[in-house]
């Protein structure tokens, strides 16, 4: 019956979670979007859109495939619309994408599309998303047919071909990843766009980067019924050795009329051993099934009724969506994070600006970093005059308590206040001792602080999406960088305010100006660096203004003639940058440039014919964008804050003292997620420490793992030295990621280096690749994996690891729905892990230990009364008793116990994290404790009986 019950309860929770699972897929296989057939929309379901088909997605709607841009209803600037991708990337900042003016002039309404006629070439479907290379061909008649040297074409280039819609020019033109549109995304801030599908299906970059949802078993059940198997085996010998030792027993004493004996030896020693199958069955104790269900769920509700971890501004508890991994929670050994959403806020802010030698403090920084309380406190109370005006007052002060309690842990943890305000007493007079000039106070009236600012509002992509009553403006970027650098410069009286293809319009100090935009060299990771060329219309001059890292900008400076002035400049420069670095701000070098006309326009003959090559077009780009950009005149540095949610750094320090290895992945770039890693106290500021693995070539990595592995273990026991000089953090970016995948030996290599290091830092990193190096430690570690991230970016890590936590804030739900828990701040995992999975584990390890204990215990009764009873194979205890002791009498009791058991108070266990390390190596639930403790006790037991 207890088998019945196990089996039939297991099955019907799956048969329930595989239906949820079919009517979600169902519901978004179903979803109709409107196509263009015979030059009118009609809808079609997603399942059945086809390579080539004419999708119209209008303003807030998912792009059902990816597609190709083909023309906007240019509600902000011709051509250009808003993509929102924050369930692709986790970013909230729209991105802008630009369809090509020759398909956005002809293609504005469905009946255009009666006389269009093109042939696509594109790549084949990829998993990277930040790569798309294609051509179209506008044909003048139809082109059904390939030739002969087309089809070739396609072949030597990998590309796959389309032929769709007809035009009246013959132009063939390039398809980059501005032109693509891909799903998953959502249109914003756009009327309605027109896109051809490139990649349908799973054949989509979103689908190639998700995994399909695996069933997550907790490694507790593997090793549960691993003692089961050993508990069978000993129940198979007691039966055997108790019915032939029973028979031969039978044999001696003859017939007697009290036992069932037949004249069969062996009729009878079978069936004896059926009976003692029967009455030694109770040591496999199936019951403890249906107890761990019940203490799961239970556990389940503590989770998610916790106080502690109430959100007040999502108005969101904790949420755990499976019962199976609640002791998983104690046991975890790496936990795998996202930056963006998940460690930062992604809201970046100016925080300080270097000019002429000189710090000035953001006027604007403190208002907008010591705002966050007063908000939050004002939203509950608003919530509260919504609704109940005694809740709100009781969550504000719950709020507060809750606060005061963080605090009294965390200064217990970081020292007293005497001691903080010597530190900072220490680092204040260690600015001054440096001579450094800081300021609050601005002065526009300066040339170079006015030209400074003039570049930030200039040197951008950045887009004003919309203007409030007051006048202030809103913009959309594809970099939350430019965003802040726009708002600074705006909020310091520069208003960018109009952009279109060819100008830009600004207010500067209440004047209007407006500047041609004549070049635009593009940002990118090997580049890292944005220029800008402009005129100003009342002006000759031609301008480049540029903003990028100063690894780029410094050794591109203007030689002044005097080498030690030059030095010196940039001696002082990286002084600055430097202490920009150690407070965790990313910086920018902002310059400016003079182009003469007789130096720009030969340059921009070559530009303009090198963005018109199909083959090799960026690296000609790129070696024209290097001549030029040279020779610029420092204006400044600006430092750029991308505020931490609240708490990260004392959580990623308590974890840490929990023996927890904490990873770091993004897609951000090296440098952003470098100064993050500062900021969160993953990394230190000394980058003499950093091993950083950018390589290109397989060789050139497998070198560089194999020598610094050697090193580092060779100096094993200075890695926990401060003062070391040994490797403590590695840094690694996608690219070389690739370079790992499916090489074992470099997959082995990487992991023992990682290993033996304090932290590690992943940058560049596609969905796909966070899934995978979530899938190298994982495959090489007997600890528990734990995977977080708010965005659709980390779902494939999410369901990679033993354990998923999505993060429920703002941004989509993906990574919730995907998740095995969701919280909505990253520091409520401290205490899910280190309270509720120390406790959950602690719990079922005894509920496990006591239910073999009391089965073993009980059978052994059994045996002991057959000792004496010439293995008759009768019962002491009745049937019933022993129903009842199994199923009430020993088991409710343990089931309350598993479900509100608090061995050490949540305070502590946050104020010595070490004691999660209890839990971490499952010493609490061994074989040989399950099976001698009961037989030990039972020999005691006997013995005592037997003596009274």
């Amino acid at each position: 019956m207890a088998i019945v019950l196990v089996v039939g309860m297991n099955a019907v929770k799956e048969a329930y979670e595989d239906y949820k699972r079919y009517k979600s897929d169902r519901l978004i296989n179903n979803k109709n979007c409107k196509v263009i057939r015979d030059g009118i929309e009609v809808d079609e379901k997603w399942s059945r859109l086809a390579v080539g088909d004419i999708v119209v997605v209008r303003n807030n709607e998912s792009f059902p495939a990816d597609l190709v841009l083909l023309s906007t209803s240019g509600d902000v600037s011709p051509s250009i619309c808003f993509v929102e991708t924050s369930n692709l990337d986790g970013e909230s900042n729209l991105k802008s994408k630009q369809a090509l003016l020759e398909t956005n002039q002809q293609l504005q309404s469905p009946t255009d599309f009666l006389t269009f006629q093109a042939k696509l070439q594109i790549e084949s479907p990829s998993i990277n998303l930040n790569s798309f290379h294609g051509v179209i061909k506008l044909l003048l008649t139809n082109e059904n047919e390939q030739t002969d040297e087309e089809e070739e074409e396609v072949k030597d280039n990998n590309l796959n071909s389309i032929s769709t819609f007809t035009t009246t020019s013959t132009s063939t033109y390039s398809l980059t990843l501005d032109q693509l549109l891909i799903r998953g995304t959502c249109l914003s801030n756009t009327d309605h766009v027109y896109g051809v599908v490139v990649y349908g299906g799973h054949q989509s970059k979103y689908m190639l980067n998700t995994r399909h949802t695996p069933y997550k078993r907790s490694r507790f059940d593997s090793y549960v019924n691993r003692i089961l198997i050993a508990v069978f085996i000993f129940e198979f010998f007691l039966c055997l050795m108790s019915s032939l030792l029973g028979s031969t027993r039978y044999g001696r004493i003859g017939d007697t009329w009290y036992l069932p004996l037949g004249n069969d030896s062996t009729q009878d020693t079978l069936h004896l051993f059926f009976s003692f199958v029967v009455l030694f069955g109770g040591i496999a104790p199936f019951t403890m099934f249906l107890s761990l269900e019940f203490v799961r769920i239970l556990q389940l509700i503590t989770i998610n009724r916790d106080k502690k971890m109430f959100h007040y501004e999502s108005n969101s508890f904790a949420c755990g969506r499976t019962s199976n991994l609640n002791e998983e929670l104690g046991q975890v050994e790496y936990i795998f994070t996202d930056k963006t959403g998940t460690l930062t806020r992604n809201q970046m802010q100016v925080k300080k600006n270097m000019i002429n030698n000189v710090v000035y403090q953001s006027r604007f920084y403190n208002s907008y970093h010591n705002g966050d309380n007063k908000n939050l406190k004002q939203s509950i109370k608003d919530n509260g005059n919504n609704n109940n005006k005694d809740k709100s007052k009781e969550e504000i002060e719950l709020y507060e308590e809750e606060e005061e309690e963080y605090l009294g842990i965390t200064m217990s943890k970081l020292g007293s206040s005497s001691d903080i305000e010597n530190e900072m007493r220490s680092s204040n007079s260690s600015n001054s001792s440096n001579n450094i000039n800081i300021k609050e106070e601005i002065d526009m009236n300066d040339p170079d602080t006015f030209e400074f600012f003039l570049a930030l509002s200039i040197c951008h992509s950045a887009i004003p999406e919309s203007i409030d009553e007051n006048g202030n403006i809103k913009y959309s970027s594809s970099s939350p960088d430019e965003l802040a650098l726009v708002k600074e410069s705006s909020n310091m009286g520069i208003k960018f305010h109009t952009r279109t293809t060819n100008y830009l319009r600004i207010n500067v100090l209440g004047i209007e100006r407006e500047y041609k935009l004549l070049k635009v060299l593009e940002f990118d990771s090997d580049r890292k660096r944005m220029s800008v060329i402009v005129t100003h219309y009342d002006s000759d001059d031609i301008i480049m203004y540029c903003k990028g890292a100063d690894s780029v900008i410094l050794p591109r400076l203007l030689d002044y003639g005097d080498a030690n002035n030059i030095v010196d400049l940039i001696s002082s420069y990286k002084e600055h940058l430097h202490r920009f670095s150690c407070e965790g701000l990313r910086t920018l070098c902002v310059t400016k440039k003079i182009i003469p006309r007789d130096e720009y326009e030969p340059w921009s003959l070559k530009m303009n014919a090198a963005n018109l090559l199909l083959n090799g077009r960026n690296e000609r780009v790129g070696e024209l964008s290097s001549e030029i950009e040279h020779g610029w005149s420092m204006l400044g540095i600006v430092g750029i804050e991308d505020r931490l949610q609240d708490r990260v750094p004392e959580t990623i320090a308590r974890l840490s003292d929990a023996d927890i290895r904490i990873w770091m992945i993004t897609g951000d770039k090296q440098e952003t997620a470098i100064n993050i890693g500062i900021s969160c106290c993953l990394l230190d500021p000394e980058e003499d420490n950093y091993l950083i693995l950018n390589e290109t070539n397989i060789l050139e990595l497998q070198m560089k793992l194999e020598l610094n592995l050697k090193q580092q273990l060779e100096n094993i026991p200075q890695v926990n030295n401060n003062n070391s000089n040994n490797i403590r953090s590695i840094i690694i970016d996608g690219n070389t990621l690739s370079l790992l995948i499916g090489n074992k030996n470099l997959e082995d290599s990487f992991y023992k280096l990682a290993n033996n290091v304090k932290s590690v830092v992943c940058c560049r990193f596609t969905p796909f690749q966070k899934s995978e190096v979530v899938r190298i430690v994982k495959e090489r570690t007997s600890g528990i994996t734990l995977a977080i991230g708010d965005g659709a970016n980390d779902v494939s890590m999410i369901q990679r690891s033993h354990v998923g936590v999505g993060i429920s804030g703002f941004e989509g739900r993906q990574a919730v729905l995907a998740s095995d828990f969701a919280i909505a701040q990253f520091h409520y995992l401290e205490r899910l892990v280190l309270v509720h999975g120390r406790w959950n584990y602690k719990r079922i390890a005894t509920l496990l230990c006591y239910t073999f204990w009391k089965s073993i215990i009980i059978s052994l009764i059994e045996l002991w009364f057959n000792i004496f009873t010439g293995f008759s194979g009768s019962n002491i205890v009745d049937d019933i008793n022993t129903l009842l002791l199994g199923v009430v009498y020993a088991s409710v009791p343990v089931i309350i116990y598993g479900a509100s058991d608090k061995d050490i108070d949540s305070v502590n266990i946050q104020n010595y994290p070490s004691l999660y390390k209890e839990t971490q190596s499952s010493k609490n639930v061994r074989i040989k404790n399950v099976s001698t403790t009961p037989i030990f006790d039972n020999l005691i037991n006997i013995y005592y009986k037997l003596k009274v």
